[in-house]
């Protein structure tokens, strides 16, 4: 019998690349997460206070106070001046001098008016700067999450790729050290399946590893053609469909997310979720 010890030996390069693709998808998960924090952390524009001054000032109007004030000295001086001409005089003049304080205030209140408009008008294009502005810093935000999401999932890809191909190197290995030793079955009416074999095979799926015909992929391998192409699905060991090349895999949040978006009649949402998973399929 081969020994044991020498298919330890085999299996420890193995074994030791497995559990350093975990412990990089950790830390590689770990910096995702920073990198979604950091974005999460992209700072929002504000109005300047010197904009809530100026504007708090325009509606105060110390410019048309002034006038006003000085306007009423000049009718109160023009009176006075009147009065001292005598009743003749007042009764002359008086009409035409308040007429004319009439004109000078409706003069004032139109520009202090204007004035206002004008500030009002300023602080409205700032504001819908810092809005604009805003929404750009949003997109920025929204984009770096995306992008740690997207390393967080491509870390996990690779450590799960790591163990599929982890897998199926120990799986030869076992392999060939059953066949060495004759330990599994063969010949007669059909094969059995050997406990090396049954005990791989259920360590595979509680790993959750990827096989190459079936399991969890997102994209079919290989052309479109169940002809000369057919990737069986299994499950305990009887076929319950079939695949071919070329097809994709949607999970139930996947495919809810979709359903969920083309119910909202958010065309540019869900063009844009399928338009991204896809790009993810097609990388791998």
């Amino acid at each position: 019998m081969v020994g044991v010890a020498n298919l330890a030996l085999q299996a420890v390069p193995t074994v030791l690349n497995m559990v350093g693709a975990q412990v990089q998808k950790k830390k590689d998960q770990k910096f995702g997460d920073w990198m979604i924090q950091q974005a999460e952390k992209t700072p929002r524009y504000a109005m300047a206070d010197t904009y809530n001054k100026y504007l708090a000032m325009a509606k105060q109007d110390p410019v048309g106070d002034y006038m006003r004030e000085q306007a009423s000295r000049n009718q109160a001086t023009s009176i006075g001046a009147l009065k001292s001409g005598g009743a003749k005089a007042i009764l002359g003049g008086l009409g035409a001098v308040q007429q004319q304080g009439f004109a000078n205030q409706a003069e004032i209140a139109g520009a202090s008016q204007k004035n206002l408009q004008s500030a009002m008008q300023n602080y409205a294009q700032q504001q819908q700067s810092v809005m604009d502005k805003n929404v750009g810093q949003r997109e920025k935000e929204l984009e770096g999450v995306f992008q740690g999401e997207l390393f967080k999932k491509q870390a996990k890809d690779i450590a799960r790729q790591a163990m599929f191909q982890g897998g199926e190197d120990l799986f030869k290995t076992g392999m060939q050290f059953a066949g060495a030793n004759n330990l599994i079955g063969g010949g007669g009416g059909g094969a059995k399946t050997s406990p090396l074999e049954s005990s791989l095979d259920t360590w595979l799926q509680s790993n959750n590893v990827m096989y190459k015909s079936g399991g969890s992929v997102n994209k079919t391998p290989g052309p479109f053609s169940h002809k000369t192409n057919p990737i069986d699905i299994v499950a305990k060991g009887n076929k319950i469909g079939e695949m071919t090349g070329g097809e994709y895999i949607l999970n139930p949040s996947q495919a809810a997310k979709m359903q969920s978006l083309a119910g909202s009649q958010k065309k540019e949402a869900l063009q844009r979720y399928v338009k991204t998973l896809f790009n993810k399929f097609n990388s791998k």
